[in-house]
């Protein structure tokens, strides 16, 4: 997936209008299609001063996905038709940029957020990824792992590929001030 403005806007209020030709390129050199998507609900009318990976209050985004344009289909258009016909499926999913309203913010899992970058000293965004990952009902072994490290406030690894991972997403997590992670020697 490729993001066309993705994080790069501020607010709703405007269509997506800047995408480098080269992604259509990409993928008709790949021989797949593109398949539009836009996000809705997660900016507010008004500009934010800074960028922003989360919806606005972490609160929740529609994600439309359109019918994928096959390379059959953008091949013989002129280079730039190429790009503005992407760009005319993309802004044609969801609600207009006119009519766009930013969702409901979740008070409490922004609050779950802050709380954790502040205690483990981590980004917002891999606060985010820490809170999403307490809530799975029923997490898999390692990341049952992560979340028990967090209990005991040590996280010991084996040298294994797995742990290996599990130590990079450990890092991300628990950021300077979480739980130790004991790496073997």
């Amino acid at each position: 997936m490729v993001h066309v403005e993705g994080t790069r806007s501020f607010d709703c209020t405007s269509p997506v209008s800047v995408m480098s030709g080269k992604f259509v390129d990409l993928a008709l050199e790949a021989n797949v299609p593109i398949v539009p998507v836009r996000f809705s609900g997660g900016l507010p009318r008004t500009a934010l001063q800074t960028r922003t990976e989360f919806p606005i209050g972490m609160g929740r985004q529609d994600i439309w996905l359109g019918r994928p344009m096959l390379p059959a289909e953008l091949a013989p258009m002129p280079y730039g038709d190429r790009k503005n016909a992407v760009l005319k499926a993309i802004n044609a999913l969801g609600p207009s940029a006119d009519l766009e309203q930013p969702l409901l913010p979740d008070p409490e899992f922004a609050d779950r957020v802050h709380t954790w970058q502040q205690t483990a000293g981590c980004s917002e965004e891999h606060a985010g990824l820490w809170v999403c990952l307490q809530d799975v009902d029923s997490p898999s072994e390692p990341i049952a792992r992560l979340l028990k490290a967090a209990e005991t406030g040590t996280l010991e690894l084996s040298s294994s590929a797995e742990d290996q991972w599990l130590g990079t997403v450990a890092q991300w997590v628990f950021g300077t001030r979480g739980p130790t992670i004991v790496r073997p020697d």
